[in-house]
């Protein structure tokens, strides 16, 4: 049996550094909302795209 692995974020790689870690600044939680983060303020719109794309992929997978 083969079983695949996927990655899925919201974090670019290229902002990545050669261990993995993720170099920008940004939101990782719902509790974060109304932080500011780069001069921009993050918000339940934002945040509720981001999860929606999480499912969209997951879902794509799944149906794979």
């Amino acid at each position: 049996m083969i079983m695949h692995c996927y990655r899925i974020t919201k974090y670019n790689p290229k902002y990545r550094n050669s261990s993995g870690a993720y170099l920008k600044d940004g939101w990782t939680s719902i509790s974060d909302i109304g932080t500011i983060y780069n001069g921009k303020k993050s918000t339940l719109k934002e945040y509720f795209k981001i999860e929606e794309a999480y499912v969209k992929a997951i879902l794509l997978l799944w149906n794979f």
